[in-house]
């Protein structure tokens, strides 16, 4: 596995893993305030950006570096 593929998994573990830890405690904590549609309405698509940004920046970043052979 080149470093390109693992940090990309990387990544998308960490950003499963906080959004698994994010979901857990408003479920856990606030289920009778209905906190866990607020979790999937308001801060799931936040954090999908945040992974898309995140996934795009490293692809521009890897494939720089390819291009200028470094």
């Amino acid at each position: 596995m080149n470093s390109r593929t693992l940090v990309f998994l990387t990544t998308i573990g960490l950003w499963f893993a906080v959004t698994v830890a994010l979901g857990y405690w408003r479920m856990f904590y606030a289920w009778r305030l209905g906190a866990f549609f607020v979790f999937f309405m308001r801060y799931l698509p936040i954090l999908a950006l945040i992974l898309a940004v995140a996934l795009i920046s490293e692809f521009l970043y890897f494939n720089r570096k390819l291009r200028n052979g470094c």
